[in-house]
């Protein structure tokens, strides 16, 4: 099953450009009540802590709800982080299982220094308002997909170029967003944050629903590939399987 962005829900996948159709995952951070051991005996603070549910976030809808000169000045700097993240993660894929030359630790230390002089230069706080996010309020971590991990194994319907849900992880790359800026730009990714942190069910997703989301492209490709119209193959497949629950929305999503 392909990956899709938890906000457009569009299929994400490796692109030799950003944003592409690459993106990240996105984990509440909350302020919370955490036991800390102590010389003078053992007590409690509050702390800052990320959660482990993520929800999908391409860089497209992030960089569409940033006005230009931001995205010259925040999500730039994310970009370079993430390709000097892939370059040194390759450098990495490589080195196994091969006898390694004193070239290769000088190649490996560049490309680590390099990352790391990128990271430093990702905002620390909100990429949207330069606000503090440690405010009080939880705020939201963006992580990037591992691209090199990910794109060993990829899904799609006739061609496999999307990431694939039982494989894809999240890489180091990350940046944050306060909590007002993400809940006014990413409304229903903070909803389905909002439901996975409580427990309970979204009510508005319909159950035994499967939405199946189209390009005029992908339409045609499909066409082209089966010599039946759209219609006429959806029409056999859903004979043939049984699955008639599914919804087609056609989306018009091709910029061309």
């Amino acid at each position: 099953m392909s990956l899709a962005c938890n906000e457009c829900r569009r299929d994400m996948g490796p692109s030799e450009t950003f944003p592409g159709r690459e993106g990240t995952f996105v984990y509440p951070v909350l302020l919370s009540l955490v036991y800390v051991p102590a010389e003078n005996g053992a007590g409690y603070t509050m702390k800052y802590l990320k959660q482990i549910n993520g929800r999908s976030l391409c860089f497209e809808c992030i960089e569409n709800q940033m006005h230009s000169e931001r995205k010259e000045k925040t999500i730039k700097p994310v970009y370079e982080a993430y390709e000097a993240e892939i370059n040194l993660d390759r450098i990495e894929e490589d080195r196994k299982g091969r006898f390694l030359v004193p070239e290769d630790h000088v190649k490996l230390l560049h490309a680590y220094n390099e990352y790391d002089k990128r990271t430093k230069e990702i905002n620390p706080e909100c990429i949207f308002c330069d606000g503090e996010v440690e405010n009080g309020k939880p705020f939201f971590v963006p992580v990037v997909i591992d691209k090199v991990h990910s794109e060993k194994v990829l899904s799609g319907l006739f061609v496999p170029t999307n990431y694939s849900w039982s494989t894809v992880k999240s890489g180091s790359t990350r940046f944050r967003i306060c909590f007002d800026d993400f809940r006014n730009h990413f409304a229903k990714t903070f909803e389905s944050l909002s439901y996975d942190m409580t427990g309970e069910i979204n009510p508005n997703i319909k159950p035994n629903l499967s939405e199946l989301y189209i390009t005029p492209a992908f339409e045609k490709a499909l066409e082209e590939q089966t010599g039946q119209s759209f219609d006429e193959y959806m029409d056999k497949l859903i004979k043939e399987t049984g699955l008639n629950n599914i919804a087609i929305l056609r989306k018009l999503r091709d910029k061309k």
